[in-house]
């Protein structure tokens, strides 16, 4: 745990593990979470029977956990649940990677509350 004793803070990012897609803009969530363990020099867990790849960034001040729901996106939140289901970690602390058909390419959006948009691997997550 950290010493601050907050609860850990989690970034899914979503992608499709189908390698037809990895070049896709589907697997920006995937991406995403590649460059932050490149970055942070963090590997990812197995958990492929529980449906996803996870690993964890920590220092003094702040835990993150980075998850990868390794099913479609389309049931993206069934390895979510799975993932949180004994932790501490809260809906508020949860930020998701994801790609926004709405947005040019290279274009960011930081969204802090409202619906899914459309995409289905958001309406599969906050439904669960």
């Amino acid at each position: 745990m950290n010493s601050t004793n907050n609860p850990p803070l989690l970034i899914v990012g979503l992608g499709n593990p189908d390698p037809k897609y990895l070049k896709t803009r589907h697997n920006i969530g995937f991406w995403f979470l590649d460059l932050l363990a490149e970055k942070y020099n963090l590997s990812f867990n197995d958990n492929l029977k529980k449906g996803y790849l996870d690993s964890t960034y920590q220092d003094d001040n702040i835990t993150i956990k980075i998850l990868k729901p390794m099913t479609f996106i389309n049931d993206s939140g069934s390895p979510l649940v799975k993932f949180i289901k004994n932790t501490n970690i809260s809906p508020k602390d949860i930020i998701v990677a994801y790609d926004d058909l709405d947005l040019s390419p290279g274009k960011v959006r930081l969204k802090f509350s409202g619906g899914s948009g459309g995409h289905n691997g958001i309406k599969d997550i906050t439904e669960k």
